[in-house]
């Protein structure tokens, strides 16, 4: 059984999502009710920022190296653009600001497989 089986992914998820329980427990007052938000934002980031090691090590033995980076955003990009229609009702991007975004993404993709 190696670190990356199906159950001990899933062992570790419920193990973070507890600790975060816990720790939202410990909080009281007027300061947990206005800060609750903040904490499970933080929370929610830290435990997809954590999945995303397992899954992604997982992902690159079952699929090629190109086939996983294109699902990974593609499937990303409308849910992240859904989020920005949501937040800023516009998604408009100038046309100077493209080969910028284009360079900047594909170092970024790049520089992350290596």
């Amino acid at each position: 059984m190696g670190l990356l089986d199906r159950d001990n992914i899933i062992e570790e998820f419920f193990e973070i999502i507890i600790a975060c329980v816990l720790f939202l427990g410990r909080m009281e007052g007027e300061n947990m009710t206005s800060n609750t938000v903040y904490y499970l934002g933080l929370i929610f980031v830290s435990v997809v920022w954590g999945i995303n090691f397992g899954v992604s090590r997982w992902a690159m033995d079952v699929f090629p190296a190109e086939v996983f980076v294109f699902l990974r955003f593609g499937l990303a990009l409308p849910v992240l653009f859904l989020i920005l229609k949501w937040t800023e009702s516009s998604v408009k991007v100038e046309k100077r600001d493209l080969m910028t975004l284009a360079v900047v993404g594909l170092i970024g993709v790049t520089a992350l497989e290596i």
